[in-house]
């Protein structure tokens, strides 16, 4: 079992490391965009009205479903995020799920990114920042994004059952003193939900004995 761990993780690594050597424009670490809010209530339209930020949104979106793929080939479900600034389209963070291979039940790849970016910034305010995910985020890291003060954020495949920004799991309670985060949802949902339609098709046909090897001991 451990050494199956290792060898997610260090499949993940390698493939995180390949990333950041790429040239720039392979990594979409810098695109040209002006940057626009949305309104939380505005997820159902996909886009503002002008369509700006559409094109680059679904870019930054492109950049976090290739780390949700890495975390697929590693055996995690497959989610991805990227964290991006605001005002120079800088991406701060990628990551993809890591809970299976560091044994962390925290380690989704929003909250992952957001760690990230903080420690190198060395400020955990991030407000001038967007992060875009591959799903909806779930209530923890929901929690996460407003206490890392998270300007914007932009997902791909709504969550109904676990969903806290507009599934089940949602709370519409405001902080009293936080700025409200913008929202956008459902950019390359298709995408981003097919990938995860495949990982759970794929655990499914697993043997029994395999899906056994995974269960808490």
């Amino acid at each position: 079992m451990r050494q199956r761990a290792a060898a997610r993780l260090g499949r993940y690594l390698l493939a995180t490391t390949m990333l950041a050597r790429a040239a720039p424009s392979a990594r979409l670490s810098r695109v040209a965009w002006s940057p626009r809010l949305f309104a939380p209530r505005a997820l159902a339209s996909g886009a503002d009205a002008a369509g700006v930020g559409a094109v680059t949104d679904e870019d930054f979106m492109r950049t976090a479903l290739a780390h949700a793929r890495f975390a697929y080939d590693a055996d995690e479900v497959p989610v991805g995020a990227v964290l991006v600034d605001m005002a120079t389209s800088t991406v701060l963070a990628a990551a993809g799920n890591c809970v299976e291979a560091s044994h962390d039940a925290t380690a989704h790849a929003e909250i992952l990114c957001m760690r990230r970016a903080a420690a190198a910034r060395q400020s955990w305010r991030l407000m001038d920042c967007t992060l875009y995910c591959t799903l909806e985020p779930c209530p923890m890291c929901t929690a996460a994004l407003r206490a890392f003060r998270i300007g914007r954020l932009v997902y791909g495949a709504p969550s109904e059952r676990l969903g806290a920004i507009s599934g089940s799991m949602r709370s519409d309670s405001r902080h009293p003193y936080h700025a409200v985060m913008s929202v956008r949802g459902g950019v390359l949902a298709d995408e981003c939900a097919a990938m995860l339609q495949g990982f759970f098709q794929r655990r499914r046909q697993e043997p029994a004995g395999e899906r056994m090897e995974r269960q808490p001991t």
